[in-house]
């Protein structure tokens, strides 16, 4: 039964190190001035995605077994200091799961959209003028 922890640890550990090397990879062949450079820059992009997923999958995770390891020992342990110092982990438990679901969050919104109409640049008029005249008549 070791061995799932440690296949867990290696997968996490290589998502995490993973866009850290295609980044050295890009600069090495960037500096060098080889054509595949931006190739790897994209793979950097979409391995540091996939790091943020795996980073918010686990920050939530970890905020739900943190907040029921709290109510256990709430219930199970028989000194009411104990009691208490386990409810001290609930909003600990829960910030970590609000903070997974914001990086889940900020993390959807860096992606590029498949979208046309959002991909054209937005044109503002920064004189704000004209659009309150063609309002007014």
């Amino acid at each position: 039964m070791t061995i799932v922890p440690t296949i867990i640890a290696v997968i996490l550990i290589a998502a995490v190190m993973l866009p850290l090397f295609l980044l050295l990879v890009f600069a090495a062949a960037d500096a060098l001035g080889f054509s595949f450079a931006g190739r790897v820059l994209g793979l950097a992009v979409h391995a540091m995605i996939i790091e943020l997923a795996i980073g918010s999958v686990v920050n939530v995770v970890g905020g739900f077994a943190m907040v029921a390891l709290a109510i256990w020992g709430s219930l199970h342990f028989p000194e009411v200091a104990h009691r208490l110092l386990s409810l001290i982990l609930i909003p600990v438990g829960l910030w970590r799961v609000w903070r997974g679901v914001v990086i889940w969050i900020s993390s959807d919104r860096t992606q590029p959209s498949s979208d046309p109409a959002k991909k054209r640049p937005r044109h503002s008029d920064r004189s704000g003028s004209q659009g309150r005249e063609d309002h007014l008549n």
